[in-house]
């Protein structure tokens, strides 16, 4: 069974949700990789984190009619193309899916999913000059502005051309899309380069969109590490542990209740052992209540500003 998506599904309309995730790597920054277990466990633990908060946050965009932009990360695309294949869209409608690539990367090997999402119809494959100078001349950005993103957009020992290209095409992606809101999932320095983006394109006005990021902190990684003004922590206290595997059905209508989440914040509760710390970790949670809630008070707010 595959669900149809239209804009007029839900209170988005057809407005764009950017999602910055991605899954750290052992072979780079191991900072990323903090958690209260051993890195190999925490790498496992994250790696499902982000796979669940990626699948529910994209099911319940499309189903409030809205869209997924994305900046391409392989590892994300394989996710995003599994969800989506639930999704069929009618012939001329734009797709609810945009992922951006910066021809920078086009002479590599496609990565898993990207292909046979636009293949499917649900999403749409947007490529980007690597060419950063005629990007921002374009755009009409200062060269003081890049010069002040240009140094963090990617880890340190990356060639300055592909840090280049990687602004070039998260400035096209923003600023095209025009995303409602921005959720950051998990992730590495590219997470911490596009909260710090969105957030300084939104309070300048280049963006119509609150100066806010959402943030799955919860995913670890890089969104663990967000703070400072602009910062928003949607899942202050750790999601529910579920027994059962997700499912697209699940995240779209199985009742949870947001307001459980919350509740339990200022208790007083004992750390737990390290093996109970070990054992909550390792079972599956739901990020189904916290996100279809988010995007609910985005939708609503965005209402109230007309």
């Amino acid at each position: 069974m595959k669900f149809e998506w239209s804009p007029s599904l839900g209170p988005f309309n057809g407005a764009f949700v950017f999602m910055s995730a991605s899954v750290p790597k052992m072979d780079r920054a191991l900072r990323f990789l903090d958690g209260p277990l051993e890195r190999t466990l925490m790498l496992r633990i994250i790696d499902r984190r982000v796979d669940d908060a990626v699948q529910s946050l994209l099911a319940h965009t499309l189903n409030a009619g809205g869209r997924i932009v994305h900046g391409g990360q392989p590892k994300i695309l394989t996710t995003i193309t599994h969800q989506a294949s639930h999704w069929k869209v009618a012939k001329g409608i734009e797709p609810p899916v945009r992922i951006y690539q910066s021809e920078y990367f086009k002479e590599f090997d496609s990565p898993p999913g990207r292909d046979r999402l636009e293949m499917s119809g649900i999403g749409k494959i947007h490529w980007v000059s690597a060419d950063l100078t005629k990007v921002a001349k374009d755009l009409e950005i200062s060269d003081a502005w890049i010069q002040n993103w240009l140094a963090r957009q990617t880890g340190p020992g990356a060639e300055p051309e592909k840090s280049r290209a990687l602004l070039a095409m998260r400035l096209v992606m923003l600023l095209e899309s025009q995303p409602k809101a921005a959720f950051c999932i998990g992730g590495m320095e590219g997470i911490e380069a596009e909260a710090e983006l969105f957030l300084e394109l939104a309070k300048s006005g280049r963006l119509k969109a609150p100066a806010r990021v959402n943030v799955i902190a919860s995913t670890f990684g890089a969104s663990a590490k967000l703070e400072g003004e602009g910062i928003e922590i949607v899942d202050r206290t750790p999601p529910a542990p579920v027994q059962e595997k997700h499912t697209l059905m699940k995240f779209l209508v199985a009742p949870h209740e947001a307001d459980a989440w919350g509740s339990r914040a200022s208790e007083n509760i004992p750390s737990p052992s390290e093996e109970t710390s070990r054992r909550d970790l390792e079972r599956r949670v739901s990020y189904d209540g916290i996100l279809r809630a988010s995007l609910k008070g985005i939708a609503q707010a965005a209402d109230k500003m007309g």
